[in-house]
């Protein structure tokens, strides 16, 4: 998709579909419409008008102009009221435009100007060509005629000089969530540890980065009793990937993002039950998270330098595979009693953030579909949020909301804690039923010492069973938004 900007009037553009947006409260006062309607002496807000057209958000009207305008269809979008503009609708509205016109056949799309409260010209026009750029997505590689969205060409209203820029950030965005769909769509069958592995290592070859990749033997040198003992029903390898990016020069803050990597979770021998198992491809999204991050790492080459931690395996079960009741020993000695062998990814996740520790960062960011628990409390469009450090989770939650991305802060509340005690190690992996969310993350917190750190579970966002707005069915790329761009604001503008 070629971007291009255009400062004349846009009904003097010559496209196959020119998309005019308006908002609710003021929608028959809008320039671009107005201009449209003079041009079809009154029938075009006569035509909306009938139609009971209110510009909410969502709305839409397709209208052909039979050759009379430059454009050979206007889609007039609703918005919804100025006052709730933000940039999931900026992103939802580029969205809807580029699937209608991928409907149209459409070469070459147009978006006429759009004002946007609290917002500069460059983050609107961001968000904009994020959404066209993600309007193109399509999963078809198992689809034995595939129907790719072939829009060559869109159009801005806006001043050439800042178009270059902007386009660069949106693109390396949408790369890189693009990337994380990708890999959580794929079935668990070929996207296996060694498939994450491999994507590590073309990530690093791509851009530079440095790579390793630990398997058992080197795993079990390392004393990463978690990742052993999850991946032991299975036989595909197990490994511990570690991405390092480093700026070009001297790096303002050293960080680290930790990413859960189950490709494939039955539950062990606490199996889930048959319908709960169908969707279990997608516990490496966090993992994939982690590699979307980096895929725009390696584009906009931020003044950060960032270690990125990925555990993989699958949790399957034969003669090997751990039992509840095992102890094992994770990274740094601490012993683990198993409650549970299907609160497997928080295991991976303590050898993980040892390893991450070691590194000395100035904080840590995991991310995982870690509990179903997080999705009964907060549904399934919104991640939990919980921390060590206020000041850290404050921030990130501020980028969040700047990047559209819905996440919500829960308590570390260490009454729950003692749930967590164990008569024979020095903690369990699970405890009660209720707050569970929250004695996942008090677990977590366990092995991460003083570390600022903040704690990510996307198990709702990150995989929904249908569409809505620009979120697809399927693997939805969240959390890499907010991540890629929390990484490249200079700290004091946190």
């Amino acid at each position: 998709m070629r971007h291009s900007a255009d400062t004349r009037a846009p009904l003097d553009w010559t496209v196959d579909l020119l998309a005019v947006p308006v908002y609710e409260n003021n929608w028959q006062d809008d320039p671009v419409l107005l201009a449209f309607n003079k041009a079809f002496d009154g029938q075009v807000l006569s035509l909306l008008e009938t139609e009971k057209f209110s510009g909410k958000s969502g709305e839409a009207r397709t209208i052909d102009t039979l050759g009379t305008s430059h454009a050979k269809g206007i889609v007039i979008v609703g918005l919804g009221k100025e006052s709730d503009m933000n940039a999931t609708r900026l992103r939802d509205y580029a969205h809807r435009v580029v699937q209608q016109g991928a409907r149209r056949k459409a070469a070459c799309i147009g978006f006429a100007p759009l004002s946007c409260p609290d917002m500069t010209p460059e983050e609107s026009l961001e968000h904009l060509m994020t959404g066209a750029e993600l309007g193109t997505y399509r999963f078809e590689q198992y689809l034995s005629e595939p129907k790719p969205v072939e829009i060559e060409e869109v159009i801005w209203s806006a001043p050439s000089d800042i178009l270059g820029t902007v386009e660069e950030r949106a693109q390396a965005m949408a790369s890189g969530v693009v990337l994380t769909r990708n890999l959580v769509n794929e079935p668990a069958g070929t996207c296996t540890p060694e498939r994450m592995a491999d994507q590590a290592q073309e990530l690093a070859q791509k851009f530079g980065f440095e790579v390793s990749v630990l398997d058992r033997k080197e795993l079990k040198d390392k004393g990463c009793g978690g990742i052993l003992a999850v991946s032991a029903g299975s036989a595909r390898e197990a490994h511990l990937i570690h991405l390092i990016y480093r700026p070009d020069g001297s790096p303002r803050r050293r960080l680290a993002l930790v990413g859960k990597g189950v490709t494939f979770d039955s539950g062990g021998y606490d199996m889930k039950q048959r319908g709960e198992m169908l969707g279990m491809k997608m516990d490496m999204a966090g993992a994939a998270t982690v590699l979307g991050v980096f895929q725009v790492l390696g584009v906009l080459r931020p003044d950060v330098e960032v270690h990125g931690f990925i555990p993989t395996c699958e949790n399957l079960i034969n003669g090997e595979a751990y039992k509840p009741g095992d102890v094992i020993t994770a990274f740094g000695g601490k012993t683990i009693e198993i409650g549970n062998t299907d609160a497997e990814g928080r295991l991976l996740l303590a050898d993980a953030l040892g390893a991450a520790c070691d590194e000395q960062p100035d904080a840590i960011f995991d991310m995982a579909t870690l509990t179903g628990s997080t999705m009964i409390a907060l549904g399934g469009y919104t991640a939990a949020v919980f921390s060590n450090d206020d000041a850290l989770a404050e921030g990130f939650l501020a980028m969040a909301r700047e990047r559209g991305e819905s996440f919500w802060r829960l308590p570390l509340d260490t009454k729950l804690r003692k749930q967590l005690d164990s008569k024979i190690a020095d903690i369990k992996n699970v405890g009660k039923r209720y707050g569970g969310a929250i004695t996942a993350a008090l677990f977590l917190k366990e092995f991460i010492g003083e570390t600022p750190w903040v704690h990510l579970d996307i198990a709702g966002p990150a995989f929904v069973d249908a569409e809505l707005g620009s979120i697809p069915f399927g693997g939805t790329g969240f959390g890499v938004l907010t991540l890629a761009h929390y990484l490249g604001v200079p700290s004091g503008d946190e």
